[in-house]
């Protein structure tokens, strides 16, 4: 398999690749279905401990504070299968693997899309270090402040695999006078919407495991404080 000219440009735009390193990718979009080796699950294989160590490495250093209590449930939904297969369809990379049989469901198969993703991974630490797969996976898994506009299937996944987290429920346009904090697993900004069909439509969520990130995003963005929601009190 040599890497077409899609691929290469894909590959280049996330990682900006040498041509001698981007040769290793080929096993990267070669999936298991093939019947033939080399396929991408060696590179899974690797990529899923390189992810989980820089997951664990970042939690410990940045919330010092925490117990492992806290650190495990936290770890435990950013780790999953069903938030890697998110950030794989964000970044469409199935649409570059070579399978011989693809599934009915391929953008939901949760085993495809989180191995190809741990896959590419493992190929970006094979190729650039531990350093750089820092950095890809940090940007992908850990931004500070995440927000929510007309997207309720990422929103609810959020808040299901940040359970420990944060959540600014706010006008479409921020308003001073309405900036509510909630926890993340507050029963009034999950489920069933009380007003509408939609949680991040008439109402947009800023979505943070800092509430203190959230304070500051307030008065950045309008000039307010934060209101405290009265059933979770966080």
């Amino acid at each position: 398999m040599s890497i077409p000219n899609n691929l290469q440009g894909f590959l280049n735009g996330i990682f900006a690749l040498t041509p001698e390193e981007i040769k290793i990718y080929e096993e990267a979009f070669i999936h298991s279905s093939n019947d033939s080796l080399p396929n991408n699950q060696r590179l899974a294989f690797l990529g899923d401990s390189v992810i989980r160590l820089i997951i664990r490495e970042h939690s410990y250093k940045k919330y010092r504070d925490w117990n492992i209590g806290k650190l495990t449930e936290l770890c435990k939904g950013i780790e999953s299968d069903e938030n890697f297969t998110i950030i794989a369809n964000n970044l469409k990379i199935v649409n570059h693997m070579d399978i011989k049989n693809p599934p009915p469901d391929i953008n939901e198969n949760e085993t495809l899309n989180a191995e190809a993703f741990e896959a590419l991974i493992g190929a970006l630490y094979l190729t650039n270090g531990l350093e750089q797969t820092r950095r890809i996976v940090l940007k992908y898994l850990f931004a500070d402040i995440e927000q929510f506009k007309d997207d309720d299937k990422s929103y609810l996944n959020w808040i299901k695999n940040h359970s420990i987290g944060y959540v600014v429920n706010c006008n479409r346009q921020p308003n001073p006078n309405y900036l509510i904090l909630h926890r993340a697993d507050c029963n009034t900004i999950s489920g069933i919407p009380a007003k509408g069909k939609f949680w991040s439509k008439d109402y947009i969520k800023i979505c943070s495991l800092d509430p203190n990130e959230l304070e500051n995003w307030a008065q950045k963005q309008s000039g307010g404080e934060l209101q405290r929601c009265p059933i979770c009190k966080p």
